[in-house]
């Protein structure tokens, strides 16, 4: 796809120039502080990148499987699973732990879905004492609306 005129990130919005097409895009969300209540640690990363025709989702999971353990130290607890997105395009989900700050630790929710050239990657967060099934419930619910607008008829 060719870019026609300003694109925008965020609230942001430039000319690109002629030519340029669409390549990459993320966007992130965190919980926000509340006051008088305890920090939420949890996140949500969402990115979109055009890869070569013909890629396939196992192959492209394997890369991003062999780039999170070889710069993350400290990944454990890792496993894989299918995964049927709301609008019934199927896709991977990786769960792992991680250190974070201190003695802190993380567990992530890693999942990858491919339409045509486009791989989408949603990465959802929280610190595992944070992680209680209703927490882990919704992120899953989260993931699986990951899709092209709507459930699949």
């Amino acid at each position: 796809m060719v870019v026609g005129h300003m694109p925008a990130i965020g609230r942001i919005a430039f000319d690109a120039p002629p030519g340029f097409a669409l390549d990459e895009t993320s966007m992130s969300f965190v919980v926000p502080p509340v006051e008088g209540k305890p920090k939420v640690h949890q996140s949500i990363l969402v990115h979109a990148r055009t890869v070569p025709p013909g890629a396939s989702l196992i192959r492209l999971a394997g890369q991003t499987l062999t780039e999170l353990t070889s710069s993350v130290k400290g990944i454990t607890d890792v496993t894989q699973a299918e995964l049927q997105f709301d609008d019934g395009t199927t896709g991977l989900l990786f769960l792992y732990s991680l250190p974070a700050r201190g003695q802190e630790v993380v567990r992530q929710y890693h999942a990858l879905r491919l339409d045509g050239d486009q791989l989408t990657t949603m990465t959802l967060t929280a610190l595992l004492p944070e992680l209680d099934e209703s927490t882990a419930n919704l992120f899953l619910k989260t993931i699986g609306s990951l899709g092209k607008g709507g459930k699949k008829p």
